[in-house]
């Protein structure tokens, strides 16, 4: 089970990944990032379409493609979907270019599921709406997934428990250490950021019960 960190967005958080899985979103990328990019233990590519829904900026499937060949050591590069909720031009995007693995949202008919394992893809993310809280339409989502299929949960970190998810991102941990720090204010940011590293680098010795939900402070 492997846990992605989000993207660093200042130099101090990209030193606290050293060693760890990082997610690269090309929608919040700054090029500073690619010094410390040899020193994260695994790379995962996203386009970032969900931390650019709220503002004018888009996203362009070529440009977002010619960005993702930079990395070609990454574990995986998801494609980019719709946001939006038009599931077939997601499956259009993928179908352009089919090294990188699509992704299925709670708000896409089950059609659009049967269409992507169709075409048997060696990864398949999955996605929910916030609050994130529909653990019935998970649990019958991987229900559906023959085994075989790297499974990713994008941001569903709090089901880090079920057995059929095979990695994730949290892209809440340097919230998180704010919160840390605001407990025990003698802690410096560095080592707030220290902490949740650890935590998410313990976490999966942790889990033991499969059907019970992991939520780190309550938050979505």
């Amino acid at each position: 089970m492997t846990f992605y960190l989000s993207s660093p967005s200042n130099q101090m958080q990209a030193d606290h990944c050293r060693g760890q899985p990082v997610l690269l979103s090309y929608g919040t990328f700054r090029p500073w990032v690619n010094r410390f990019v040899p020193s994260f233990s695994k790379l995962l590519v996203d386009s970032g379409a969900f931390s650019v829904l709220n503002t004018a900026k888009g996203i362009c499937v070529d440009a977002f493609a010619e960005w993702a060949s930079n990395y070609p050591n990454a574990d995986a590069v998801a494609s980019l979907d719709s946001i939006e909720g038009d599931w077939e031009l997601g499956m259009r995007n993928w179908e352009k270019y089919p090294t990188h693995f699509p992704t299925f949202h709670d708000t896409d008919p089950w059609e659009c599921l049967d269409a992507i394992l169709e075409k048997k893809p060696t990864w398949l993310g999955l996605g929910m709406k916030p609050p994130r809280d529909k653990s019935d339409w998970l649990d019958e989502t991987l229900e559906r997934i023959p085994p075989g299929i790297h499974v990713h949960g994008w941001a569903l970190i709090r089901y880090a428990d079920r057995g059929s998810l095979n990695s994730f991102d949290s892209t809440n941990w340097v919230r998180e250490s704010w919160q840390i720090a605001k407990s025990f204010p003698w802690l410096t940011s560095g080592e707030a950021l220290e902490i949740m590293v650890k935590r998410y680098e313990r976490m999966a010795r942790k889990i033991r019960n499969p059907k019970k939900e992991l939520c780190l402070f309550n938050t979505p």
